[in-house]
């Protein structure tokens, strides 16, 4: 990779890893905006790890979370939530999902308060698109609730807007 230019060498990958809920918090604010944090199990099992890439307009996040959580706030983007492992249930206004392990995603509405929370230690794949560089692109129309849509014809995986 020394032989490529500068300005298309991915940028440091931020690193998390914490004990801590204030950290939790500030870096969770940082990825996603105004999303808060509380605990809905032991505090000392607590532990949240992640590692990002940001890769302009889209950053991809792959974390690990051990101990109950619940996450509350407006998200600043649009997130695209896959689980590798553990359930999650999220909830929007215009509804909600489980998200299981290679079965579905749910897709998060920029701007649109959200609620997500795990049953336990859970493993997870996000995707963090910029709502101006989405909603900025030529053809651009808002996103379509499609619960079971497919992503392949021999694929069980399904995505579905909550909010």
């Amino acid at each position: 990779m020394a032989g490529l230019p500068s300005d298309l060498r991915l940028p440091r990958h931020p690193r998390v890893r914490t004990r801590d809920l204030d950290e939790a918090h500030a870096a969770l604010g940082g990825l996603y905006g105004e999303i808060a944090l509380d605990l809905a199990s032991d505090p000392r099992a607590f532990e949240w790890r992640a590692n990002a890439a940001a890769l302009g307009p889209i950053t991809i996040v792959s974390g690990a979370c051990n101990g109950e959580v619940r996450l509350h706030g407006t998200p600043a983007a649009y997130v695209l939530v896959a689980s590798r492992w553990g359930n999650v249930r999220v909830a929007a206004p215009r509804g909600a999902a489980n998200v299981v392990p290679g079965r579905s995603a749910a897709l998060l509405q920029a701007a649109a308060p959200m609620t997500l929370r795990n049953d336990g230690d859970w493993l997870t794949s996000v995707a963090r698109i910029d709502r101006g560089f989405l909603e900025g692109q030529e053809g651009w129309r808002p996103l379509v609730a499609c619960p079971g849509a497919a992503a392949g014809p021999r694929c069980s995986t399904s995505t579905r807007q909550v909010c």
